[in-house]
C-alpha cells in the first residue's frame, strides 16, 4: 500500500515537473515527456505489476490533464509499463541500455499515435514534418531526461526493496 501511494505522489511530482520546469526549457516548442518514464523505470526495476500499475496512474493523470480523448493515455502507458516489466528479470537493472530503448520506442509511438488521432484524422496528411519536428526531438529530448532521471529512480526503487525486504524478514521471524 505505501509503494502504491508512493508512486501516486511521484506521479504527482512528475506531473508538476512536466508542466513547469519541462515547459520552460522547451525547444522550439517541444518539450521532454518525463511522464512517460514512471512506468518504464517502475515496470523495470519491479515487474509488470508494478509497471502495469504506475501507467495506469500516470496515464490516469495525464489524461485528466492533457488530453481530451479519456482513456488514450492511460491505455498506451499501461502497455508501455507492462513491456517494461518483460524485461525485469532479463537484464543487470544498474545498466541504462535497455531503459533508454523502451524509451525510444514508448516515446516515438505514443507521439506517432497521438498524430495519428489528432491530426491525421482531421486530414493533416504532413507526417514527415511531424515525425521530423515533433516526435524525433521529443524522442531526443525524453532520451536526455531519461539519461538524468534514472540513476535517481533506481535509488527510489532500492529504498522500496529495502523496506519491503524489511516487512518480509520481520513477518517471517515473527516480530
Amino acid at each position: 500500500m505505501k509503494r502504491k501511494l508512493c508512486i501516486t505522489a511521484l506521479v504527482i511530482v512528475f506531473y508538476c515537473l512536466q508542466t513547469t520546469f519541462c515547459k520552460t526549457i522547451a525547444i522550439a516548442s517541444v518539450s521532454p515527456n518525463i511522464m512517460i518514464l514512471i512506468p518504464i523505470c517502475f515496470g523495470y526495476f519491479k515487474g509488470k505489476d508494478e509497471g502495469i500499475f504506475a501507467g495506469c496512474v500516470t496515464g490516469l493523470m495525464y489524461d485528466i490533464f492533457y488530453t481530451s480523448v479519456f482513456g488514450f493515455s492511460i491505455l498506451a502507458f499501461t502497455y508501455v509499463g507492462y513491456i517494461a516489466g518483460l524485461f525485469q528479470k532479463e537484464f543487470d537493472q544498474k545498466r541504462m541500455i535497455i531503459p533508454m530503448i523502451i524509451t525510444a520506442m514508448a516515446s516515438f509511438c505514443y507521439d506517432f499515435l497521438i498524430y495519428i488521432g489528432g491530426f491525421l484524422l482531421f486530414n493533416k496528411l504532413d507526417v514527415i514534418f511531424y515525425v521530423v519536428r515533433i516526435i524525433i526531438p521529443g524522442m531526443m529530448y525524453t532520451l536526455a531526461a531519461m539519461a538524468v532521471l534514472f540513476r535517481p529512480m533506481y535509488f527510489l526503487s532500492g529504498i522500496f526493496e529495502k523496506k519491503d525486504r524489511r516487512k518480509v524478514t520481520e513477518y517471517v521471524s515473527g516480530n
